[in-house]
C-alpha cells in the first residue's frame, strides 16, 4: 500500500441542525482513507458524549450530533475544525491496522450475466480478466446503496467501464461487478447498473450479527477465483 498522504486543506460546514461535513482535499488513496479512519475514531473519542454517529466515506467525514447538544451549528463547525486542526499537525500514521478479507469470487458467464460481453468490450480472454481482477487489492472507501455493500478502489484501468446504460430491476445476491474505477459485490438481490463478472457465496451483512457488515471502512479485499463446485459447496447458489 501506497503511504503517501498529503492533506492540502480542508472545509468544515453545518448542513443541518445537528449534522457537520468535513471535506478533506487530498488524492483518495488507502493511506488517506487509513487516516481518516484513524481521526474518524479519535473525534469519536472526544466528542462522545456530543455525537451520536460519524459516517466516512471517500474523502468526506459526516459528524452527527446529538439534538441535545446545546451548541448552535456555528459552534460545533468551530469545535470540530479545532479538533482536526490539532489532528492534522500530528504526524500522519505510517504504519495502519486493517483486516483483510478474502472473498472467494466463482467467475464466469453461468455467474456473472456480463461477464463475457465486458470481455468483448476490453478486449480480454476470460483467463486475463479473471487474473487481473483477482490479483489486485482492493480498499473499502465507502459503504452505502444497500446494507452491507461496500464500494471497493481501485479497479485496474484495463477493466475500468462505465455503468450499463440501462440498469437491471434485479440481480442475484453475491452478484460481483465493476463499473468505473470500482468493484463491489452486491449483498442482497437488488437493482444495479454495474457489470456482472462472477458471484461471491460469502454473506457480507447478517442483521443478527454485530457488527452486521462484514466489511468495514479501510479494510482491504482481496478476490479468490473458486470453481463451480467450490462455489456451491460454499452455499452459493446460481
Amino acid at each position: 500500500m501506497n503511504n503517501a498522504l498529503v492533506v492540502e486543506a480542508m472545509s468544515v460546514e453545518a448542513v443541518s441542525e445537528t449534522d457537520v461535513l468535513v471535506r478533506f482535499n487530498a488524492a483518495l488513496s488507502p493511506a488517506l482513507i487509513q487516516q481518516l479512519r484513524h481521526w474518524q475514531l479519535l473525534l469519536q473519542q472526544q466528542l462522545s458524549v456530543a455525537l451520536i454517529d460519524s459516517v466516512l466515506a471517500y474523502r468526506s467525514l459526516l459528524l452527527c450530533f446529538s439534538p441535545q447538544d446545546p451548541r448552535s451549528p456555528q459552534q460545533r463547525v468551530l469545535l470540530v475544525k479545532q479538533q482536526l486542526e490539532q489532528l492534522m499537525a500530528l504526524p500522519p500514521r505510517h504504519q495502519t491496522q486493517h483486516q483483510t478479507r478474502i472473498l472467494p469470487v466463482y467467475y464466469g458467464p453461468e455467474a456473472g450475466a456480463d461477464f463475457t460481453a465486458v470481455c468483448q468490450k476490453i478486449q480480454l480472454s476470460a483467463e486475463a480478466l479473471i487474473e487481473l481482477h483477482s490479483t489486485q487489492s482492493y480498499y473499502v472507501y465507502a459503504l452505502g446503496f444497500s446494507p452491507g455493500f461496500a464500494f471497493l478502489g481501485e479497479l485496474p484501468e484495463a477493466l475500468q467501464l462505465p455503468r450499463r446504460k440501462t440498469p437491471r430491476t434485479s440481480l442475484p445476491a453475491g452478484s460481483v461487478a465493476i463499473a468505473h474505477n470500482q468493484t463491489a459485490v452486491y449483498p442482497q438481490p437488488s437493482p444495479g447498473g454495474w457489470h456482472l463478472i462472477g458471484r461471491c457465496p460469502t454473506l457480507l451483512f447478517s442483521a443478527d450479527k454485530s457488527p452486521p457488515n462484514l466489511l468495514s471502512i479501510g479494510d482491504e479485499v482481496k478476490f479468490q477465483p473458486i470453481s463451480r463446485d467450490e462455489f456451491l459447496q460454499l452455499g452459493g447458489e446460481l
